[in-house]
C-alpha cells in the first residue's frame, strides 16, 4: 500500500477538524465587533423589526448599506448612529 496517500478515516478526520476550525473561527469572529452587521443585529440595536430595517436600507436611510442575494451589509457604525438619532428624537 503506498504511505503517501491517507486513509479514508484520515481524510474523514481531516475534513472534520477543518469544519470545527471553521465554525471556532466563525464562533470567535462574532465576540469581535464587526465593521458590517446583518438585519438582525441592526433590528435589535434599533429596537424594531427586521423588516423596518430592510426597509431603511433600501431607502438609503443607513449610508453604505449594501444588498448580496437576499442578505443585507450594514455598517455597524452608521445603525449606531441612526439609533442614537432616534433616541434623541423621542427623548
Amino acid at each position: 500500500m503506498n504511505q503517501n496517500i491517507p486513509s479514508i478515516a484520515a481524510r474523514q478526520h481531516t475534513g472534520l477538524q477543518s469544519r470545527v476550525n471553521e465554525r471556532t473561527t466563525f464562533m470567535s469572529d462574532d465576540l469581535q465587533v464587526r465593521p458590517y452587521i446583518g438585519t438582525t443585529s441592526a433590528a435589535a440595536i434599533l429596537g424594531v423589526s427586521e423588516t423596518v430595517v430592510k426597509k431603511l436600507a433600501k431607502r438609503g436611510d443607513i449610508p453604505g448599506a449594501y444588498r448580496e442575494g437576499k442578505q443585507w451589509f450594514l455598517p455597524r457604525a452608521e445603525v449606531e448612529k441612526l439609533a442614537k438619532q432616534r433616541r434623541k428624537e423621542t427623548a
